[in-house]
């Protein structure tokens, strides 16, 4: 990605020198020698109080950056981000031009951050700093500075910032979305307090360093700091410099100009210099990542979804994520309510260790879902707790055909398609718009859509998959898409309107097999269904007798699929919030029918009867 100033950069960038200018024609009568001598009434006590403030302001700022990198879910751990954040900031309040010298320190300080991400972040911790920094800016002033000479206009400013942050929502959804990733109301709040702690801990700072003898109470020179700093953030200069002082010398006009500069001078030895000092030598030598998960950068990403260890693993495409623990192994995530939940099989060994570590750093409980028997050994061996929750209907390819009277049922089936007029097809261009209004109605008739670990009707994600269309006079009655592999396809969306042909399903089914069987792939996975242990395993069949009949019409091979969790104390919350994630937390409304997600992925263990998609029982 190139780095590039923005216009706003490139414009503060050339007031910079115009500021300076004007800062020099200020101090033209200011004595150099009283200077100096109000530094010398800093006493070591005033000194010891900015030094803590210093500190426990850079605290602030780090775990400022942790959240912001914990909403974009970068995977860096906390205490990474925390320490990479405060370099960033260290060096680039003194470099000037702090996104874009943020970006690089970051991405120099975290080697598993790509250069994308670090540009990522440096610019949502930039803006969204501003932007809670403008309202307590402003309330600040009309409280602490009631005869400020820029009263009026700060408060215009203001009252005009928070319009704008309010309406930016809605005249610019899409791009909002992707700068802020997953920073919702309480991460933003929590991104409010930090900036608030951070000010007011900087600004306690510099009254620490103004000399002894200047009469000035703590909430006007909180007030004036704040204008001064968001002032000079704007010019993009090496410390504000320039703008900063301007600032100050004017909203502080009872502080002699002479004891003002000392405590600058003073403050940006302690809040600038010295930050920067201590920063440098991590900088030089990064420390490297422990060893745990790491997101896939893009490279890694693509390779692990050309040949995933399962189809899928194409849910990587939306609401999951590939992360990786070192080069040989993988695993595909996605997270409920205080989960976090590997999918399906992983790449290599195992990472319970590693997986666990992940999901305390996001305060989440770990778990395996709908893993295989091999992993399910392992993660018992180590001590996990295992429950078997669904069978997976998986055919072998190489052995499968129509013929032969197990098989009798199924042709039934096709042939009463046929003579309904249902056309069978592979989709070329994407009728998106049928698409959806075939969605809405089945969401409508089902009780609503099912999520987690299902897809959900969009372009990013169909582009990527196989669509199989079923029309009839020319109309779409039903269709069905796959992820595809060249080894392996597994069935994903199947949605039909209330008036479709019997046999319709199945024929979308039956065209989807021979295709992958004549490209090559060696088994097609019709998706789980209900499949429990004792003492409740009579009481799958009985939930999606439909389903399973459905799904049993082309002789799979029935495949046990687990749960597993680190202990029996959380079984049931994690059930819980799995349920909860699978039934409710992708929910659509009639406006949002484009994230459409499928039943026949649907979990198994939402167990509802309402969760099966029955309408083809023969």
């Amino acid at each position: 990605m190139p780095l590039r100033l923005s216009p706003w950069q490139a414009l503060g960038l050339a007031v910079g020198p115009v500021l300076l200018w004007m800062l020099a024609r200020r101090l033209d009568h200011v004595d150099l020698g009283e200077v100096m001598a109000a530094l010398g009434r800093i006493g070591p006590g005033a000194l010891l109080l900015a030094l803590a403030a210093t500190g426990a302001s850079f605290l602030c700022l780090g775990a400022y950056d942790a959240t912001v990198q914990a909403a974009l879910g970068t995977g860096v751990p906390r205490g990474r981000a925390a320490r990479a954040g405060r370099r960033a900031v260290a060096i680039g309040q003194v470099t000037g031009l702090g996104t874009l010298v943020g970006a690089l320190v970051r991405w120099r300080a975290l080697p598993e951050l790509s250069l994308a991400a670090s540009v990522h972040v440096s610019a949502l911790v930039s803006l969204s700093f501003l932007a809670a920094a403008a309202p307590v800016t402003v309330m600040a002033a009309l409280v602490w500075l009631p005869d400020m000479p820029l009263r009026t206009p700060v408060a215009v400013g203001g009252a005009l910032t928070l319009v704008a942050v309010t309406a930016l929502p809605l005249l610019a959804p899409r791009r909002l979305r992707e700068l802020v990733g997953g920073l919702d109301h309480g991460k933003g709040l929590r991104l409010a307090l930090w900036a608030t702690a951070d000010t007011a801990f900087a600004a306690l700072a510099l009254w620490a360093c103004l000399p002894a003898g200047v009469e000035i109470s703590f909430g006007p020179l909180f007030a004036a700091y704040l204008a001064a700093l968001s002032a000079g953030l704007l010019t993009n200069a090496p410390g504000g410099l320039g703008a900063f002082e301007l600032v100050l010398l004017a909203l502080l006009p009872g502080v002699a100009a002479p004891d003002l500069l000392a405590g600058v001078l003073a403050f940006r030895a302690v809040y600038y210099a010295l930050p920067a000092l201590v920063s440098l030598p991590g900088l030089v030598a990064p420390r490297r990542p422990a060893e745990g998960l790491t997101k896939a950068d893009p490279v890694r990403r693509a390779r692990e979804l050309a040949t995933p260890p399962c189809p899928e693993w194409g849910l990587a495409r939306q609401q999951a994520e590939i992360w990786t623990a070192g080069p040989d192994r993988a695993l595909c995530l996605s997270r409920a309510p205080r989960v976090l939940a590997a999918l399906g099989p992983v790449r290599g060994g195992v990472p319970l260790a590693e997986l666990a570590r992940r999901a305390r750093v996001e305060g989440r409980w770990p778990a395996l879902y709908k893993c295989d028997a091999r992993t399910a050994l392992v993660a018992r061996q180590a001590g996990w707790t295992v429950l078997r929750v669904a069978a997976n209907a998986r055919i072998d390819l190489s052995h499968w055909d129509l013929e032969g009277p197990a098989r009798r049922q199924l042709r039934r089936k096709l042939r009463q398609a046929e003579k309904a007029g249902v056309r069978i097809s592979e989709a070329g261009e994407l009728p998106l718009e049928e698409m959806r209004a075939l969605g809405r109605a089945w969401a409508e008739a089902h009780g609503g859509e099912r999520g987690f670990s299902c897809g959900t009707l969009t372009a990013s994600l169909v582009r990527h998959q196989r669509v199989f269309l079923a029309h009839r006079d020319g109309r779409l009655m039903a269709f069905a898409t796959a992820h595809a592999t060249p080894g392996a396809w597994a069935l994903d969306l199947m949605r039909h309107g209330e008036d479709v042909p019997a046999g319709t399903m199945h024929g979308l089914v039956a065209a989807m097999i021979g295709t992958a069987r004549a490209e090559g792939a060696a088994h097609l996975s019709l998706a789980a269904v209900p499949d429990l242990a004792p003492p409740a395993q009579e009481l799958g069949p009985r939930l999606c007798p439909g389903l399973r009949q459905f799904k049993e019409s082309f002789g799979p091979a029935w495949q046990p699929l687990y749960l597993a969790v680190p202990n029996r104390l959380v079984l049931l919350p994690v059930v819980a919030a799995l349920v909860w994630q699978i039934r409710l937390g992708h929910r659509l409304t009639a406006g949002n029918i484009d994230a459409m997600q499928d039943d026949l992925e649907e979990n198994a263990i939402a167990l509802a009867p309402g969760a099966c998609n029955a309408p083809w029982t023969p």
